[in-house]
């Protein structure tokens, strides 16, 4: 063997510990490469912890179809305390096989071993003992037979060692120090590793936490979505925890004004007594009526045990999985969730308690035999101080599908998650109802602006009726002044010319009638200006007779016939010839107010005298129309003239309203004829239409009334 260089050594330590990351793929990479260095037949390596005193052994022998050792033969080589038989040497070389067997592996022990040589060294780093090397050399099994003869006398043995030599040669105990002081430092980087390790996983762990509440601050800062927010919030915290399942359940109270009352405890403290059942004082009392609805639903590392419980994929909120909602009476976890509140409710392995009480009614979400553990923190509402207890907005739950001892660290994580959600909670619960109440009085304010713009419309329209009655006020008293004040000028006019000396009776004839004439239409005026208001007063009462139409028509007309010759008028007359079926003799009877009537057809006959071109005629109709449903008299007067224009059209039955250009014509009037027309037509009952048109290939326009009247009864009153 070759003297092994210090240099070469440590640059091979330095490359195993450089390409392996687990300790114990550092030390079994060494344990080889220290059997590759020393032709044997096993080597062992023991690292010892000065702090702890604890001991670990690594054990290797060659890779071949006949190595010396079994399995169990390897293990009893692992359980012996080679620091203790080394008692602190630095090098020791056992050459003698017999004290090998008895002082490393016992008489018993290695019966079936031959263990040859052994050359063994305690490493040391700064001064202090941290493990050792043990290297063995001339291992071989040996058949029954030969056992017997060994036991006899170890002829065959002795013949066997010194085929391979009875002797550790001084290269190989220079070269197995020189080695010891280069493993030694890798024992110690070794130890350090598992020291570290520890803390740098706590350390990434407490980094996990973090991020997982900086992730969470964040998306309620940017105002997710509020499922988003329980979503992402339940997910990390079932991945970050190493948990099987995790869910978010909200309460809806049947009674919006509950008050919870809670017990004072230290929080951290009764979740790490939470494996413990405690008795609730008046438990019923305290529990309300609401319904628990699951809004979060996630399983972070699915596995085959889980498939029967969940149809989610991997980190999804399971929407359509199962009953989703169930009342806080129905599951007794909940309950006393609910009842632990603002505690947590920590529980390792439900199977103890369910073996003690299997009548506990669950709901289906819950399943402690295949979840035994279960950790449920309450999401409480934070109050104003003084106030009391917050309310219970709901939980947040994780189930492990193995018995678990909930750390403290853990549940401050959790608590910290669950306070959060709570604030987000109470926020978009807040932002709803500030939503809703601003969409209410949004409507509210719509309603008042809706109801503000048909009063503004209604005002307007009222402030323009108001402006047209008082023009139409102002027209009224610019024509009835005009009406007035012509037939008394005319009247003045003639009592002055009466008045004068010498006057001839002829002239003083034609002064009387122009004084008789202006009277009457004075008087007509007064008369019809009651006889308006009277009407318009409902003070007026009817008088029904049972007229012959066809006699009052025929009396009519023949009254303005000579009128009508003056002027180049025809006036024609069509009456029905034959009485409407069911009706027998009585041809063409009309029940109504006979001076009513009269009244009516003289207005307008004297209407449509005026307004009618020269030798046109003037067509009046009466037809009688009969159904089941009515019995009416149909009069019709069409009159061909000047016509009315369709500006003037709707205003024809409106007090001293004159058509345009009548004035100009000078065509006499005072524009009430036909506005007591609409009056007595309305006091009998009836309804009156007019309509002017223009004839084809005519200057002229064709002007028809349309007078509908009822058959009245004799009791019938205005």
């Amino acid at each position: 063997m070759q003297e092994f260089h210090r240099a070469d050594l440590g640059r091979q330590i330095a490359q195993i510990l450089v390409t392996q990351t687990e300790t114990g793929s550092v030390l079994r990479g060494i344990l080889e490469w220290v059997g590759s260095l020393f032709p044997a037949d096993c080597c062992l390596m023991v690292v010892r912890d000065p702090q702890t005193q604890s001991l670990q052994t690594q054990i290797w022998q060659p890779a071949s179809p006949n190595h010396p050792f079994l399995p169990e033969e390897l293990a009893t080589l692992q359980g012996v305390n080679w620091l203790e038989i080394l008692d602190g040497a630095n090098l020791v070389a056992i050459a003698d096989p017999q004290r090998a067997w008895q002082e490393v592996l016992g008489v018993d022990a290695g019966a079936g071993v031959s263990v040859g040589r052994v050359l063994a060294i305690t490493t040391r780093f700064q001064g202090e003992i941290n493990g050792a090397i043990i290297v063995m050399r001339g291992c071989f099994r040996v058949a029954l037979e030969e056992r017997k003869r060994a036991s006899a006398g170890m002829a065959r043995l002795e013949n066997l060692e010194q085929s391979q030599g009875s002797y550790w040669s001084s290269m190989e105990m220079m070269n197995l120090t020189a080695l010891s002081e280069q493993v030694a430092i890798a024992f110690n980087q070794v130890l350090q590793t598992q020291t570290v390790g520890p803390l740098e996983q706590q350390v990434r762990q407490k980094e996990k936490y973090q991020t997982l509440i900086h992730e969470l601050t964040i998306a309620i800062h940017r105002g997710a979505d509020i499922e988003r927010i329980l979503q992402m919030a339940i997910h990390s915290l079932a991945e970050t925890l190493q948990v099987d399942r995790g869910r978010i359940l909200l309460l809806k109270y049947a009674d919006p004004l509950f008050k919870p009352r809670f017990p004072q405890s230290n929080r951290i403290a009764a979740s790490r007594d939470g494996d413990s059942e405690q008795p609730l004082d008046s438990a019923a009392s305290r529990l309300p009526k609401a319904k628990v609805t699951i809004v979060s639903d996630s399983i972070p590392h699915p596995h085959q045990d889980l498939k029967s419980l969940t149809h989610l994929k991997e980190g999804q909120s399971s929407a359509a999985t199962g009953d989703r909602s169930f009342w806080l009476s129905e599951c007794y976890w909940c309950q006393q969730a609910f009842l632990a509140a603002p505690n947590s409710l920590a529980i390792g392995d439900r199977r103890s308690l369910l073996s003690l009480n299997p009548d506990i009614g669950t709901s289906p979400i819950f399943s402690p035999e295949t979840m035994p553990a279960l950790l449920t923190f309450p999401l409480v509402g934070i109050t104003s101080a003084g106030s009391g207890p917050g309310k219970v907005l709901g939980f947040l739950v994780l189930e492990h599908s193995a018995p678990r001892q909930w750390q403290v660290e853990e549940l401050r994580l959790v608590e910290l998650v669950a306070a959060q959600l709570s604030t987000a909670i109470l926020h978009s619960q807040t932002m709803q109802q500030v939503q809703a109440l601003v969409e209410e009085r949004t409507a509210q304010l719509q309603r008042s602006l809706d109801v503000q713009a048909k009063l503004y419309e209604k005002t307007r329209q009222q402030i323009d009726q108001l402006r047209q009655l008082n023009h139409l006020k102002d027209e009224f008293l610019a024509t009835l002044s005009h009406e007035l004040n012509t037939p008394l000028t005319s009247m003045k006019v003639a009592i002055q010319m009466l008045r004068q000396p010498g006057i001839t009776p002829d002239r003083q004839t034609r002064y009387l009638d122009i004084l008789e004439s202006e009277w009457r239409r004075e008087s007509n005026l007064v008369r019809d200006l009651l006889k308006l208001q009277e009407y318009e007063s409902n003070q007026a009462t009817i008088h029904v007779q049972n007229l012959d139409l066809k006699l009052v028509l025929n009396d009519i007309a023949n009254s303005f016939q000579d009128k009508f010759e003056e002027k180049g008028l025809n006036l024609s007359l069509e009456l029905p010839k034959r009485a409407p079926k069911g009706i027998g003799k009585k041809i063409f009877k009309l029940n109504t107010d006979a001076e009513s009537f009269e009244r009516i057809l003289h207005e307008l006959l004297t209407n449509a005298g005026k307004y009618s071109d020269p030798g046109t005629t003037v067509y009046l109709r009466a037809s009688h129309h009969i159904d089941l449903q009515q019995n009416q008299v149909i009069v019709t007067l069409t009159n061909t003239g000047a016509g009315i224009s369709p500006e003037d059209l709707p205003h024809v039955f409106e007090k001293f309203r004159r058509g345009q250009g009548v004035t100009q014509q000078a065509i006499g009037g005072t524009g009430l004829g036909l506005a007591l027309v609409k009056c007595l037509v309305q006091h009998l009952n009836g309804s009156i239409t007019v309509s002017s048109q223009p004839i084809k290939n005519s200057t002229a326009w064709e002007t028809c009334f349309t007078l509908t009247l009822p058959q009245l009864a004799d009791s019938s009153l205005a």
